[in-house]
């Protein structure tokens, strides 16, 4: 897979279990969450596998914050700035 997804609450059980299945199939994951350490919890267990994660800290109301995350993570894919490769998860 050779996608970038942005999956937001990924600190969440659900949702990190998402981001952990993703990053398992080549995608590059980018986690948001308002709880910082547990986003960087799952972003360590998905690192620790081989795949690709980073982390941010964003609340649900900045829509600024989230247009620089999906920003930053379009740079942070593997493949480059392309919105054809690009996914959000709202969790």
């Amino acid at each position: 897979m050779d996608k970038t997804v942005v999956i937001t609450g990924a600190g969440g059980v659900l949702c990190s279990g998402f981001a952990e299945y993703l990053a398992s199939k080549g995608a590059s994951v980018a986690l948001l969450d308002l709880n910082a350490a547990a986003a960087e919890t799952v972003a360590a267990r998905i690192t620790a596998a081989g795949g690709k994660a980073q982390c941010h800290r964003t609340g649900q109301k900045s829509r600024y914050q989230t247009f620089h995350v999906v920003i930053s993570s379009l740079r942070f894919s593997r493949s480059g700035a392309s919105f054809y490769r690009f996914t959000m998860l709202n969790c």
